[in-house]
């Protein structure tokens, strides 16, 4: 209560109006004393005056005791810290990543208030940039959240205390209950020396285990430069009808330390030639940069789009993540009696664009590999002959989100299987030869997801791109 006092007394208002009550009451006592030795003045008017200021005291007393409005914040429980990346101009940096999706509410809120800032204590709020919003009186609002920090890095694995502070657009702070967070595993970062290669000599490869290789290095034509793809047949029968798809570019955002939502999708390059045994395919250009365009494109038979970069981010070099998917045939198309097609290949390639020295370069070999798959819901064999793929998925324990491609021995082609697994309710499931079908289920279950937020959440399908 002390303290509740010297609180209020510091304030320039309540200390006026408190001083002001005290003087009174004192003056009220003084005459009432003299009155009782010497004043002629009324006895009723001096017991009318303390009447009053008897009847005063307790609004000064709540006045005093008047509690301030507080914030509340409580986090899902799939949000949790870990370690994570901001891009610095030297490399990447390691800071304290706290992302997930919060609910926040309030009490003794007499008007709006707009959020502006959040505080950790003893660290330093180093981005993305905070996403203002408004709480009214009385509201609860959901908020999913991402912030990192400079200057705590708890030991990995372990639980964390997080003591946060909200801030008002007014500088009004509002600390919150101390919360726990549980750990999960934060990005993967890049060394302070970027893996980066050139790619005047060499290539980036990935291999098939169906002995094709696809080989993506860089290629410099009449003014022209950029990244290429070639398919290699290492079998010993010939590959027919390559169809290499661009299924996303998605461009890299510093300030978050991951990339954004693809940009492009869907571009597909077809080449119908047959590639003999121990024979390279024609040269697929995947992108570049050509003099009459202001921005990276992307195609071919004159039907070609842009790989447009933010207009407010000014680096100056451009980091794109292409995923790319090859589908090929062992056989002529629409002949009777040929083989199913070949198990697709598919990578992710990181590749960078100085724009100011129209230099490509692209990541070491060890990031553009196939999607690693995570344990299967389904046996990946089946004892009737079927052959399962995973092609991509979401996980989060058992909150599991699952794309596979499916054939069986007696039945030609390949069927499309999706997977949605929670934890509180059964499984569900759809398999099609219709992948467009297969694609809009997928994106179905996908924005069920979200709406309740990824955080913490792993997995090559956390960009929003069909996965068939």
């Amino acid at each position: 209560m002390f303290e509740s006092i010297k609180k209020v007394w510091r304030d320039p208002v309540w200390s006026k109006v408190i001083a002001a009550g005290i003087i009174t009451s004192i003056a009220a006592f003084a005459a009432l004393f003299t009155h009782l030795l010497t004043t002629p003045v009324p006895f009723w008017a001096l017991l009318s005056a303390l009447v009053v200021i008897t009847l005063l005291a307790p609004h000064w007393w709540r006045a005093i005791n008047k509690k301030k409005p507080q914030l509340y914040l409580a986090w899902h429980g799939s949000a949790g810290w870990g370690i994570g990346g901001v891009l610095q101009q030297d490399g990447m940096e390691r800071v304290l990543r706290l992302q997930g999706p919060v609910v926040i509410s309030s009490s003794l809120l007499t008007e709006p208030i707009f959020i502006t800032a959040m505080e950790l204590e003893n660290a330093e709020y180093v981005g993305p940039h905070f996403q203002m919003f408004e709480l009214r009186p009385g509201e609860m609002i959901g908020q999913t959240l991402m912030l990192n920090f400079r200057g705590a890095l708890p030991r990995e694995g372990d639980p964390l205390k997080v003591n946060l502070t909200l801030v008002d657009i007014k500088g009004e702070r509002y600390p919150l209950k101390t919360a726990i967070l549980r750990a999960f595993p934060g990005p993967q970062l890049q060394p302070k020396e970027p893996s980066v290669m050139p790619l005047d000599d060499e290539a980036l490869v990935v291999a098939s285990p169906e002995h094709i290789l696809l080989r993506i290095s860089n290629v410099d034509n009449g003014g022209i430069r950029g990244i290429q793809l070639q398919v290699e047949n290492h079998r010993l029968t010939s590959i027919h009808n390559v169809r290499v798809i661009l299924t996303s570019a998605a461009g890299f955002d510093s300030r978050y330390g991951d990339f954004r939502e693809a940009s492009l999708t869907g571009q597909t390059f077809a080449g119908p030639d047959v590639v003999r045994p121990s024979c390279s395919g024609k040269p697929i250009p995947l992108l570049w940069k050509s003099p009459q365009f202001p921005h990276l494109v992307t195609g071919e038979n004159n039907v070609l789009r842009k790989l447009v970069w933010p207009d407010t981010d000014k680096n100056d070099i451009e980091k794109w993540r292409l995923s790319l998917r090859v589908d090929i045939s062992d056989g002529p198309a629409h002949t009777p009696g040929h083989e199913s097609d070949l198990k697709e290949v598919s990578a992710d390639v990181i590749v960078l664009w100085n724009k100011t020295r129209n230099e490509f370069s692209i990541e070491k070999p060890n990031t553009a590999t196939t999607h690693p798959s995570p344990p299967a819901a389904f046996p990946l064999d089946g004892s009737d002959g079927t052959k399962r793929t995973i092609v991509k998925y979401i996980m989060l324990g058992q909150n599991q989100l699952l794309a596979y491609t499916t054939t069986r021995a007696t039945l030609p082609g390949t069927r499309f299987l999706v997977l949605r697994s929670h934890p509180d309710r059964d499984p569900q499931s759809v398999e099609t030869s219709d992948r467009h079908a297969a694609n809009t289920r997928w994106n179905e279950w996908y924005q069920e997801w979200k709406k309740a937020g990824f955080g913490g959440a792993s997995g090559s399908g956390l960009d929003c791109t069909a996965p068939f």
